[in-house]
């Protein structure tokens, strides 16, 4: 059996590796058509946000509520407590 020889080689004569080919992203779908317009109807015109209730009553608090609420919400347990300051900053 023969013994092989290993040659010092270079670093400026080593040739570059190949890079790995990147996996090819399937083609993109064509847009569907816009959907047509239809009525909404009286539904829409109730959706979405409001600030008060179809009686009038307000859906959010003033800031003074907002304090307060917050100031007995901080002598709770911790639990509690940031159930009520998520409610209070996010609606």
């Amino acid at each position: 059996m023969a013994k092989r020889v290993a040659r010092a080689v270079s670093p400026r004569t080593r040739k570059a590796a190949p890079a790995p080919s990147s996996p090819q992203l399937p083609a993109r779908r064509p847009a569907k058509p816009a959907a047509q317009a239809r009525d909404p109807g009286p539904a829409a015109q109730t959706a979405g946000m409001q600030l008060y209730t179809p009686e009038g009553a307000r859906k959010y608090l003033t800031a003074a509520e907002r304090d307060t609420f917050l100031a007995v919400a901080g002598r709770t347990d911790r639990d509690i407590h940031t159930l009520c300051m998520t409610l209070a900053y996010s609606g």
